[in-house]
């Protein structure tokens, strides 16, 4: 996998952290970043690189740029717009 991130102000900050009780141990799941992220999106980092604090201003008055600039509204109008195969198909 790919190494992790060097110092943080916080350490290290996992998404998510799964334990086993039977042997007391833990595991920090990781997965590649997805590209289509509001959060992480190349775009979305250029974006809040290029606007700063105007980006955050206007996420909170338009709930959907994100989704936008991200890619996923493109993704979810796909998604929407497949067929999809009824179960009694399989």
């Amino acid at each position: 996998g790919a190494p992790l991130p060097g110092n943080r102000p916080l350490g290290l900050v996992p998404h998510s952290i799964r334990g086993f009780l039977t042997h007391y141990a833990t595991v920090l799941p990781t997965t590649p970043a997805f590209d289509r992220c509001a959060a992480c999106a190349p775009a979305v980092v250029a974006a809040y690189r290029d606007r700063g604090v105007a980006l955050v201003r206007d996420v909170g008055a338009d709930p959907g740029l994100l989704e936008r600039l991200s890619g996923l509204a493109d993704l979810k109008g796909a998604v929407d717009g497949a067929a999809w195969a009824e179960a009694d198909e399989f």
